[in-house]
């Protein structure tokens, strides 16, 4: 159902495709702190991270659109 759901969506323009991150030619080392965005340079975002980012908007839009498509069938009483 979840599949349906995304495929409507997709069709709608309501949610796109994932991000394509095209694979490094070279290996590249962080030789810096993590933490180190907060009072110096801000470090890029890993693919890891761009990944949940969009797993977490793609799961707020689908459950958004089952909740408003649950409302709409459901009788008060």
């Amino acid at each position: 159902m979840i599949e349906q759901v995304k495929e409507v969506l997709m069709n709608n323009g309501h949610i796109i495709k994932a991000p394509y991150i095209p694979i490094p030619e070279n290996v590249s080392f962080v030789h810096q702190d993590f933490s180190n965005g907060f009072f110096g340079h801000v470090r890029l975002l890993r693919a890891l991270e761009i990944a949940q980012l969009f797993n977490i908007m793609e799961t707020q839009a689908t459950s958004k659109a089952l909740i408003n498509g649950f409302t709409k069938v459901v009788k008060d009483e």
